[in-house]
């Protein structure tokens, strides 16, 4: 139960008022996050992580949420990177943690990606290589980020000194699936919007369902409800349900959406957004949905 709930709450950033502290405020959510997410940049569009396709998203849909994890180089760099090991886009074996900066940036990162399930791997010996936190915040001045800390030791303080060093705080969406993490980033970017964590995500959903003065005297600070499809149906999440907490002034986005049955479903639910890994089969279907700026050849 505690696994499958967080998942759910993987990237909930909802109001919640603990004890006597006094909620966040909310931000403009429209100002900083986009209905449409590009999931670590489009990963089964191009290689993920990558600022060449971080590049080429932006060009073919300018506009887009980018979103990435960070993780930390033996040197204490914040990286771009979703797994704990190199294993599955890298030639190398073994966790990214244990290499410096150089170690890692020697490494292709385009070394696996495969449209046809392995029988080609058209961006080996691309010089496709990890990016850096700092590398992407610094090529997409104009562009709004959701950044996952993932389990790294140390990983909030130099993630935030990046962000802040750009000038980025009041331009990132940031999420943990773990509590402390999450409040060492509330701490560290107060500016920054904020995701819910497993506790108080439990805690708002609770009040979802019992309702009544529970539900009205539930105060929004934060600014995103992301959920799994498969969450959303195992436990019976409705329209309605979505209607009652984007009343609270709270955006739903749906995580990872890559078919036509995937998008027909979110505008079913209502949901305002979503991040997907297959932009060019999600984007035309959501152009006459939803406001998002795409180029020209996405309309043909």
């Amino acid at each position: 139960m505690r696994y499958a709930m967080t998942i759910l709450l993987a990237c909930v950033a909802v109001a919640m008022t603990a004890g006597t502290e006094e909620p966040r405020q909310p931000k403009p959510y429209m100002e900083i996050i986009s209905p449409f997410g590009l999931h670590r940049g489009g990963a089964k569009w191009r290689p993920e992580h990558t600022l060449e396709t971080y590049r080429e998203a932006w060009e073919k849909w300018p506009g887009a949420m980018l979103e990435a994890d960070v993780r930390l180089t033996a040197d204490g760099v914040p990286v771009l990177h979703h797994d704990s090991t190199l294993d599955r886009t890298t030639e190398a074996t073994g966790p990214i943690e244990a290499l410096t900066l150089a170690e890692v940036k020697a490494l292709d990162a385009g070394y696996r990606f495969s449209h046809d399930g392995g029988e080609t791997f058209p961006y080996r010996g691309k010089g496709l290589t990890i990016a850096t936190l700092e590398e992407v915040l610094e090529a997409f001045p104009d562009a709004h980020f959701l950044f996952e800390a993932k389990l790294s030791e140390g990983v909030v303080g130099p993630m935030a000194e990046v962000i802040r060093r750009a000038g980025a705080e009041e331009r990132v969406l940031l999420a943990s699936f773990e509590p402390l993490l999450m409040a060492e980033l509330r701490e560290e970017l107060p500016n920054a919007a904020h995701c819910f964590d497993f506790d108080s995500g439990i805690r708002m959903l609770m009040a979802l369902r019992e309702g009544g003065e529970a539900w009205e005297s539930f105060t929004p600070s934060d600014e995103v409800l992301a959920l799994m499809r498969v969450i959303i149906e195992r436990f019976n999440i409705t329209p309605e349900d979505i209607a009652a907490i984007q009343e609270k002034g709270v955006f739903v986005q749906l995580n990872t959406l890559d078919t036509p049955e995937d998008v027909a479903f979110m505008l079913e639910l209502g949901a305002d957004g979503l991040l997907t890994d297959r932009p060019d089969v999600v984007a035309p279907l959501l152009e006459e949905h939803l406001e998002i700026v795409l180029s020209a050849a996405n309309k043909e």
